[in-house]
């Protein structure tokens, strides 16, 4: 009798030791912080195009609105940008919200305006953009 109640007991303690490993064994998932940064926006861009070194021409001095969005990135530290039907970038963003690339200065001023401003670095001509974007 004292044979069957420890086995019992010890069927039932291996019972409660699983049914307690599939609870500390369930990884959460950690929240994505870019999430609240993605999104619907309509954007408002100022595009100036143009040539020179020294002294440059402005080719186009235009501003226009675009309803885009932002969506998560390739990676986990990025986010896609697309501004206009044919512009998008691919940024790095940081858990304050500031946004960083080639040629590209940033920042969310809260989760629902965003501000850029995207320069080229090389010489001889290029598109500037200023960009201020607000949530839909």
């Amino acid at each position: 009798m004292v044979n069957l109640t420890y086995k019992m007991s010890k069927s039932k303690l291996i019972g409660l030791i699983l049914f307690c490993s599939l609870f500390i064994s369930c990884k959460k998932e950690l929240m994505d912080y870019r999430n609240k940064f993605t999104g619907d926006f309509a954007f408002k861009v100022h595009e100036v195009r143009w040539v020179g070194a020294s002294t440059y021409t402005v080719l186009l001095d235009t501003t226009y609105n675009y309803n885009g969005y932002v969506e998560n990135g390739s990676d986990y530290c990025s986010v896609n940008i697309q501004f206009s039907k044919d512009n998008a970038f691919e940024l790095t963003i940081y858990e304050d919200g500031s946004l960083s690339g080639r040629n590209v200065y940033g920042y969310y001023e809260n989760v629902d305006n965003i501000y850029l401003k995207v320069f080229p670095s090389a010489l001889g001509g290029g598109t500037n953009y200023e960009i201020n974007a607000v949530r839909r």
